[in-house]
């Protein structure tokens, strides 16, 4: 029964036109939600297992961004053995923004203030203070930390 409420609460986040509230709805359907989130419309969270994903404070997600805790499999493959893959974390860690129409995937950690560029997939890590763009992700910036020079 939980799961069906998660589900339904995350449906009625797609659509508010306050994101404080679908920040708020998503971190009640299961999925960890810091501080000063921004989650942007139609965004849309693991469905199976949103206790997989976890957004730290101050990170961004703009609208259609996908993040996916697992990989399905048809009924077919689950039946007979052929394919399947446990559920893996994702973190997006401190002030990160992930882009309009991006994904990222299972197991994957968006460093802390990295930037996923709007419809890139990311499979792999993202290092802190790094902008990675394209289907692969691929690092395109390194990004200036704070107290540095230069």
């Amino acid at each position: 029964m939980a799961n069906k409420l998660g589900r339904i609460l995350r449906i009625f986040a797609w659509l508010l036109p306050v994101y404080q509230a679908r920040a708020s709805l998503v971190r009640h359907s299961g999925v960890k939600v810091g501080k000063g989130v921004y989650i942007g419309n139609l965004v849309y969270f693991d469905g199976a297992h949103p206790e997989f994903i976890e957004i730290e404070d101050e990170v961004a997600v703009a609208p259609g961004a996908i993040i996916v805790a697992h990989n399905g499999a048809s009924p077919y493959q689950a039946r007979t053995g052929i394919f399947h893959e446990a559920p893996r974390k994702v973190v997006l860690r401190r002030g990160s923004w992930v882009g309009s129409g991006a994904v990222v995937l299972p197991g994957v950690e968006v460093g802390e203030c990295a930037i996923v560029a709007a419809g890139a997939v990311v499979s792999h890590d993202v290092p802190p203070y790094t902008i990675v763009a394209g289907n692969p992700a691929r690092p395109v910036k390194e990004l200036k930390r704070p107290g540095t020079s230069a």
